[in-house]
């Protein structure tokens, strides 16, 4: 796990860890109190299952700020991306469009 949590995240290391951290909490009380160590059992592999995901998680962000900051560079040494042409005619609309590619059809026909 990374020793710090990306920014765009949005979220501190107490709102990350809380429900990992009452997870341990129930195990530990289903541990001392209650004696019952199957129930612990599940309390830990729940709470592994969330550093799993949380893993997961932090990873994408960390690919998506990388990802960001690779764009802002090439636009800041003034990379643009091609304009693409626009559509020419109804043809052009893929049959499986949404219902609004049904008026731009009707529209483009009457050009």
């Amino acid at each position: 796990m990374p020793s710090q949590l990306p920014a765009s995240l949005g979220l501190s290391e107490s709102q990350v860890f809380a429900p990992v951290d009452e997870t341990l909490a129930a195990a530990e009380v289903a541990l001392n109190r209650d004696r019952l160590y199957l129930k612990v059992l599940d309390h830990c592999a729940s709470a592994s299952q969330a550093f799993d995901h949380l893993e997961q998680l932090i990873d994408t962000f960390q690919t998506y700020d990388s990802q960001q900051q690779n764009i802002q560079t090439l636009t800041g040494a003034g990379y643009r991306p091609p304009e693409l042409p626009p559509p020419t005619g109804p043809s052009q609309i893929p049959a499986h469009c949404p219902t609004g590619a049904t008026l731009c059809r009707s529209v483009w026909s009457k050009h």
